[in-house]
């Protein structure tokens, strides 16, 4: 089949035809390739940018449950969801404040961690939030502990 088609320029889909010289037509042009081209780009451009901040995130979050995994065992508490840059931790009400204290210490101690060799001037604030729920509810805040800090 290769053969037969040396004289036509399959590269171009506007200018395909069959061997009886009828057109064939693609709903894949040129132009829709570009688009798509170009979309594939802006999306590996996006990814580019993304990607190092993503990662940072979830070395700086396994460094902070590295940090405070033996306290929190300690207190019979435990990690039960990880999400992004999301910790759930579940642990009794008369050790919770302590628990709050030593998760936010310790994504500080990990951001401290991460950026010990950065110059002052490149460091950036991180605020860590954390706060002590009796349920999943937003509307449920029993005390929290916020606060913005520059490494």
């Amino acid at each position: 089949m290769d053969h037969h088609m040396h004289g036509t320029d399959c590269h171009r889909p506007s200018r395909m035809k069959t061997f009886g010289a009828r057109p064939v037509h693609f709903p894949e042009t040129a132009d829709a390739f570009k688009q798509h081209l170009s979309s594939v780009q802006r999306r590996v451009q996006r990814q580019r940018r993304n990607g190092p901040i993503q990662g940072t995130v979830a070395d700086l979050m396994k460094i902070a449950i590295h940090l405070m995994h033996e306290s929190l065992a300690a207190m019979g508490a435990q990690i039960v969801l990880f999400v992004h840059d999301e910790l759930l931790i579940e642990v009794g009400e008369h050790e919770s404040r302590k628990a709050l204290l030593t998760a936010w210490n310790a994504m500080h101690g990990a951001m401290r961690k991460l950026t010990w060799r950065m110059p002052a001037q490149e460091r950036v604030a991180m605020r860590v939030k954390a706060d002590i729920r009796t349920t999943w509810s937003d509307d449920d805040v029993i005390h929290d502990h916020n606060s913005p800090a520059k490494w």
